[in-house]
Order: C-alpha cells, then structure tokens, then sequence
C-alpha cells in the first residue's frame, strides 16, 4: 500500500510555487491543473512515494531551469526522484525557448522512452493522456487551429503514436486503452 508523507505535500506546495506564472499552451489554464490530473493518474498505480513526487515534478526541470532544475529536485527529495524527472524531460536546457529542434527532440525523446523502467514510462504514459484529453477536447472547440499551439503541428500524432507503442508494454490495461483511444481520435482530426 502505497504511503504519502511530509515530501508529498512539500512537493505540492513547491510546484505552485515553481510553476506559478505557467499556463496550458492551448487553454490558458494554470499549469498546475496538468500536474494533478498526471499524478493523480499515477497515485492509482505507484509503487512508492518517490514515483507520485516525480508524477509532480515531471515538467520542472524541462520547464522550470533545466539541469539546475534537476540538481534541486536531488538536493530536496533524492537521487532517485531526481533521476526519474530527468528521463521524463525532453530537454534540459536552462532556458525552455532555446531547445533543439521539435522533431530531433521527439525522437531522441521516443527512443529514450523505449528504454526507461516501468516507473517512468507510467509517469510518461500518464503525462501524454492527460495532454491527449485536452488536445481532444480543444480540437472539439477550435477544430484545426488546436495544431497552432504545437511547434510539431499536426505531426503530433506521429508523436503521440510512437509514445504509445514505447510506452504502453507493461502498463495497466485501463492506461494502455485510454491512450490507443486517444490516439486513435486524434488520427482522425
């Protein structure tokens, strides 16, 4: 039975502070809304402590400062948390508008992913349903104009494809359905 201390609430707090100004890019909601709904996701299944505080903290160091980032997360809440936010990153340059490339970082990104433990491909797999959710939902609103908010464009369905099939071995059926449902909506905008 999973077991939430003092961290889980440090973590809360932190997060509304770090990612305070923050807004979802097609919605303009508060960014903390994305990092309950994925943890919240993640609280079903987690096996410790340390994956719901990663569940959190998944976009802080690839929003919030990059490897400085990532070096505070291990200084407040250990190496393994640390490590499991670092492979949820795609980037971890200090200042997100200087990341490479969109597509070279996607596929560096699908590729790690292959690789990572069953923790971290939970915490991605939670990530990319609840950003598939509110794609899907925006599309209903704003049809076409929802790809404006992607620098991929429509080819985040390439994306969100490849991720599902590096993420979903292993994992909870209930994930693995919702994400091939999701993908598969967004295939046919």
């Amino acid at each position: 039975m999973l077991v939430l201390t003092s961290r889980y609430a440090s973590v809360l707090s932190w997060i509304c502070e770090i990612h305070a100004d923050q807004r979802r890019k097609f919605n303009q909601d508060p960014y903390i809304s994305h990092l309950l709904r994925v943890s919240g996701m993640v609280l079903e299944w987690a096996e410790t402590e340390d994956e719901a505080l990663a569940a959190l903290l998944h976009d802080a160091a690839e929003d919030c400062g990059g490897q400085a980032m990532l070096d505070e997360i291990q200084r407040r809440y250990g190496e393994r948390v640390a490590k499991w936010v670092g492979q949820c990153s795609d980037s971890l340059t200090q200042d997100p508008t200087k990341k490479s490339p969109w597509r070279e970082r996607k596929e560096a990104h699908i590729a790690h992913a292959r690789t990572a433990g069953l923790e971290v491909r939970r915490i991605m797999l939670c990530d990319k349903i609840d950003n598939l959710r509110g794609i899907v939902a925006r599309f209903e609103q704003d049809g076409d104009a929802v790809f404006s908010y992607f620098r991929g464009g429509r080819e985040i369905s390439w994306y969100f494809r490849s991720m599902y099939e590096v993420l979903t071995p292993g994992q909870p059926a209930i994930l693995t359905r919702e994400m091939k449902r999701l993908v598969e909506e967004l295939e046919k905008f």
